[in-house]
């Protein structure tokens, strides 16, 4: 019978950022183990980095990516993550990483074409309104139904004010006209944060 004894690599990567009001996102590269990295728990703490322990611990995750919700602006905020593999054992955590929280939603600039459709939520079906070509802001992304066709797709779906329809609307990234499938960047190459 095979111990797994083993733990996953270090988490390296880490970034985090104010991604709305009130909200931070935080991504990191995801870890390699010798049986499979599990989950990652994510450890945050105000104007220090966080001990590594149960009453630090703001949530797990599946994926490297994660969503710290409900701050107050104005705060800072410092975040370390571990990666756990299915036996428990954990990582080595990652540096320290700090953001200061906004009150406004950030603003992501994109390049758009042709005049775009929105829609209420990524797996909505109903159109809402449009967004007019040209550079528009964004805030956010999520995962949704695939616009496209075989060669040309993207299931990414990015959070904006529309020029026609209500706000808080969400367009797919198959319009962003700099980026290829699955991508969702704002014109400078940054990826557009987790909603």
């Amino acid at each position: 019978m095979f111990t797994d004894s083993t733990p996953p690599s270090t988490v390296t990567g880490a970034q985090a950022r104010a991604t709305g009001a009130g909200t931070v996102g935080v991504t990191w590269a995801a870890s390699t183990d010798d049986a499979a990295v599990d989950h990652y728990a994510v450890y945050a703490a105000q104007n220090a980095a966080p001990a590594i322990d149960a009453g630090h611990q703001v949530g797990t995750t599946a994926v490297p990516s994660f969503v710290h919700a409900g701050l107050t602006a104005g705060q800072t905020w410092h975040y370390r993550v571990v990666a756990l593999d299915a036996a428990g054992n954990a990582s080595a955590p990652s540096s320290d990483v700090q953001v200061t929280v906004t009150g406004t939603p950030v603003k992501y600039w994109v390049d758009t074409s042709p005049t775009a459709p929105v829609y209420g939520s990524p797996t909505s079906t109903t159109q809402t309104g449009t967004l007019n070509a040209g550079t528009n802001y964004v805030y956010c992304k999520e995962w949704g139904r695939q616009i496209g066709n075989a060669t040309t797709y993207n299931h990414w779906w990015l959070k904006t004010d529309p020029d026609t329809g209500p706000a808080n609307q969400y367009v797919s990234a198959y319009y962003l006209t700099r980026w290829g499938n699955d991508e969702a960047k704002d014109n400078n190459g940054t990826v557009i944060p987790d909603c």
